[in-house]
């Protein structure tokens, strides 16, 4: 039925031509992106008349020193497990040309890409840094230094490996320029320009970095990069892309930000802003449209080496995407690798016919996280969490599909503590919890076959009933996962978390509550009914519920 655009065997589907230039922009973006947060930690005492020795001095000195404090600083995060768990899959299979070298076709879809990333903060930052010093603030890219003003244009000869045609071929067609300039004293402003437009800002002191992006100067640099190339890409990732559109790239508006300051030699502060509202407006009927209100800050992340602990707060804003129902929808197929290790992924059902806008609304992100590793352990703390303080909906030409209410009757925020203990994982909440997710896919049953159930039910998972509600997941429950929305297959007995105090329910209108109490385990039940599951001719309407799958029963 439904199937993320970020599954791999999406990128199966988009044209060659257009990987290819996608691969560009992220080698683009993500030199810019380095390079502009390299700028961090400057401590020159010297004049603010700039020529092109001092500026590639200072600039590769301070690259590494702001690499140095980000290692000291994120360098505990390599033990966490958490984030270690959060890592995606994928293309760790080989070493690459540089930090921000682009793909090759072949690192697409392979079987052995199906990896841990390696993740090591602290090396990584280190290489960047040295990378950044040897191909970008060398003297052989600076191309005029006069008044005080030291240009820098990134040339394929100083910055591209031997044998990476794709870097060479974008830098000899498109100029991308450092403008380099001292305000007073130490503190620096950098003009990224790439053929004219200016999409990045970066203004620079001796303990901090801003980079301001310009979504819309953003625009003319896809432009300036794809020479007009307007290929289609299929589903949300298209925003108003194709063959007919002659600006190849969507009307887009917006600025966002994001500040670093150095607090201590292992403390930094990360700060992310939507400066200025982000809209995303398509230039044709099949197009997506995005709106993220104005949020100052968005986000703010402190990083604690000395302490080991992270800590992450979130004022995010309403979030809207919407656009027709066909774009942002795909056929449910089948993935395999084929012989010679490619992936090869083919869509049973298609998307043609499908009419309607599709909506979906998100009204906030808000709350602050703790990450503490201090003495070994591994404590996760969420304070003030919730989703906006209004119901997340998404509607079909207004209709409701899907509508998601957080604690709605407790203010619509929770707290939330984690810590692992030799059974397991401790979860404890405050006041409580309850997540209410009312489904009605009557309203689209027309245009696709849905599950029975799934036409009008209302999904509740609660847990209350004491001053301090808490379960623990058990070890070994990750590998009997929760049955997802559509499920396929049947899952063995397991007990999956024990409840500590209060009461855990499983809600629904269409089946009798599971009720988990204190002492009692959550089971994932293989005796649920299966009906439909292994008969491929059964109507997809035989799905079974998701709460099938679960029962109550003495922790073993």
């Amino acid at each position: 039925m439904f199937r993320s655009r970020h599954d791999a065997c999406y990128y199966r589907h988009v044209p060659l031509s257009t990987r290819k230039i996608t691969m560009k922009l992220r080698f683009l973006a993500a030199s810019l992106a380095a390079t502009s947060v390299a700028f961090a930690g400057c401590s020159s005492s010297e004049k603010s008349d700039l020529d092109g020795q001092r500026a590639t001095n200072l600039l590769s000195s301070n690259s590494r020193e702001v690499a140095d404090r980000l290692a000291a600083a994120a360098g505990f995060l390599r033990d966490s497990d958490l984030v270690r768990g959060l890592l995606p899959q994928g293309d760790c299979s080989g070493p690459s040309s540089g930090p921000v070298s682009p793909p090759s076709d072949d690192e697409w879809g392979s079987p052995e890409d199906e990896c841990e990333l390696d993740f090591d903060p602290a090396a990584t930052s280190r290489e960047l840094a040295d990378w950044l010093a040897s191909r970008v603030f060398t003297e052989g890219n600076i191309e005029s230094e006069q008044g005080g003003v030291v240009v820098f244009r990134l040339r394929s000869s100083v910055v591209c490996d031997r044998h990476d045609d794709d870097c060479r071929d974008l830098l000899d067609r498109v100029a991308i320029r450092l403008r380099v300039t001292s305000s007073s004293g130490d503190a620096l402003s950098i003009a990224i320009l790439v053929d004219g437009s200016q999409p990045f800002t970066v203004r620079l002191d001796p303990r901090s970095v801003g980079v301001v992006a310009d979504l819309g100067a953003i625009r003319s640099t896809f432009e300036a990069i794809t020479g007009g190339d307007s290929a289609p890409v299929r589903g949300p990732a298209r925003f108003g892309l194709s063959s007919d559109d002659d600006s190849g790239f969507p009307d887009i508006s917006g600025k966002v930000e994001l500040v670093l300051t150095s607090l201590a030699a292992d403390r930094v502060e990360l700060r992310a802003s939507v400066l200025e509202a982000i809209d995303v407006r398509p230039h044709d009927a099949d197009g997506a449209e995005l709106h993220v209100d104005r949020a100052v800050p968005a986000f703010v992340a402190t990083l604690d080496g000395g302490s080991k602990k992270l800590d992450l707060a979130s004022s995010l804003g309403a979030v809207d995407l919407g656009g027709p129902l066909a774009a942002l929808v795909s056929g449910e197929g089948d993935c395999y690798y084929d012989d010679e290790g490619g992936l090869i992924c083919e869509e049973e059902e298609t998307t043609t016919g499908l009419s309607g806008h599709l909506g979906i609304h998100l009204a906030g992100l808000e709350g602050a996280t703790s990450l503490d590793l201090a003495n070994g352990a591994e404590a996760l703390r969420l304070t003030g969490f919730g989703l906006g303080n209004a119901s997340s909906v998404v509607r079909l030409d207004g209709a409701p599909l899907f509508r998601l209410d957080l604690n709605p009757n407790s203010g619509r925020h929770f707290d939330l503590t984690a810590t692992s203990d030799a059974g397991g994982t401790k979860i404890e909440v405050s006041p409580g919890f309850e997540m209410q997710l009312a489904i009605q896919l009557a309203n689209v049953a027309d245009q696709i076959e849905v599950p029975s159930w799934a036409l009008d039910e209302l999904l509740t998972v609660r847990l209350d009933g004491a001053a301090a509600p808490a379960v623990r997941l058990l070890h070994g429950s990750d590998e009997a996962p929760l049955p997802p929305l559509f499920p396929d297959d049947a899952f063995v007995a397991t007990p999956m978390l024990e409840v500590l105090a209060g009461t855990l329910t499983l809600e629904s209108r269409s089946l009798p509550s599971v009720s988990v109490a204190a002492g009692m385990c959550l089971y994932g039940d293989s005796d649920a009914p299966s009906v439909g599951r292994d008969d491929p001719a059964a109507p997809e309407a035989a799905e079974p519920h998701p709460f099938e799958a679960f029962t109550a029963g003495v922790c073993q």
